[in-house]
């Protein structure tokens, strides 16, 4: 029925790649926030980045050429949310995917330390 994840306090992150797949599955072009606090609903866009990278280290797979090209998605938190987070009404954002009829567990992994780090790992990786 719904994705739940928490992420930090940043105007925009990079949609993690569990999310992505719903979005995709689903052929969603927008996510709604719902504010806790007095039950807003604000929809926002995501956009969508197609991204090349010339190797990825972590696959040994000689058919991809050393090519991977995967989507990501760009989400910016809109000023209705920010404002609630300024004020300190909210201490974190869950992002909620709604699929149909399909009961999903909340990411049990998906701390905001470990969601820190894959928002900050957007502009590559350093070797």
């Amino acid at each position: 029925m719904k994705i739940i994840k928490k992420i930090q306090k940043n105007l925009s992150f990079i949609l993690p790649k569990e999310l992505t797949d719903r979005v995709e599955k689903n052929n969603l072009d927008t996510i709604e926030w719902i504010i806790d606090y007095n039950r807003d609903i604000v929809k926002i866009k995501l956009v969508k980045k197609i991204r090349k990278t010339p190797y990825d280290k972590h696959a040994n797979d000689v058919t991809t050429f050393g090519r991977n090209i995967y989507t990501q998605y760009m989400v910016n938190i809109p000023n209705q949310v920010c404002e609630f987070l300024e004020c300190g009404k909210l201490d974190d954002i869950l992002i909620i995917i709604e699929e149909d009829d399909v009961t999903v567990e909340p990411f049990k992994k998906a701390g905001l330390d470990a969601l820190s780090a894959l928002i900050s790992d957007e502009g590559g990786e350093k070797s």
